[in-house]
């Protein structure tokens, strides 16, 4: 599923690629090996950038306990804005708690990405690869509640893509939300089955 990217409007703790080089004004330092950061992007890398966007992809409906692997990218939206490398951040939330038990590096990218402070980033900017940057990591829903209500997870992710000139200059990131919904027990197949009660139920009408 691929969905549109945020607004630049978007706070909160900040989910922040920072890659090679000096990037930003004054004496803001990016590093290749990643970092966690609560400071927005735009205090190291400027606004979002409007010529690529970032997505996050995977399950929108997960059980507690479940696992799944998500993919975020960054693509162009303008011809020649990809550039040499690229970085990632990932930072997980439950019901709007900022949360570090529900990110790990497993999956196809575990050697190139690691935990700090509970947020994902990368042990090395990523080169470009035809013509694509991405990476993948995994995603576990929290264990059942007490009262087994249903929670909400959010991804926030965002990617910076680089051109290794020691500033800011040429660098274009953006950022991305994804919403997981953790429904109570047996919830989802019930819904599902309702949808399909009233599916019939509407064939038969029209008949």
């Amino acid at each position: 599923m691929r969905l549109s990217n945020t607004t630049p409007g978007y706070t909160s703790i900040a989910v922040c690629a920072l890659v090679v080089g000096l990037l930003g004004a004054g004496t803001a330092s990016a590093r290749n090996a990643g970092i966690a950061s609560t400071a927005l992007c735009s205090s190291c890398h400027g606004n979002a950038a409007f010529n690529v966007s970032v997505f996050i992809e995977g399950p929108t409906v997960l059980s507690f306990g479940q696992a799944a692997n998500y993919t975020i990218e960054i693509v162009e939206n303008v011809s020649g804005a990809l550039q040499a490398g690229a970085g990632l951040n990932v930072t997980a939330f439950v019901d709007g708690a900022f949360d570090t038990s529900t990110l790990s590096t497993d999956g196809l990218d575990a050697d190139i990405l690691k935990l700090l402070s509970g947020q994902l980033t990368h042990v090395a900017a990523r080169t470009l690869s035809a013509g694509v940057f991405s990476y993948e990591f995994s995603v576990t829903a929290p264990s059942e509640t007490v009262d087994l209500e249903p929670l909400e997870l959010e991804l926030r992710g965002a990617m910076n893509s680089f051109n290794a000139n020691f500033n800011a200059a040429g660098d274009f990131w953006n950022r991305k939300s994804l919403f997981i919904t953790v429904p109570e027990p047996g919830r989802h197949g019930l819904a599902a089955a309702a949808l399909l009660s009233l599916a019939a139920l509407r064939r038969r009408r029209a008949c």
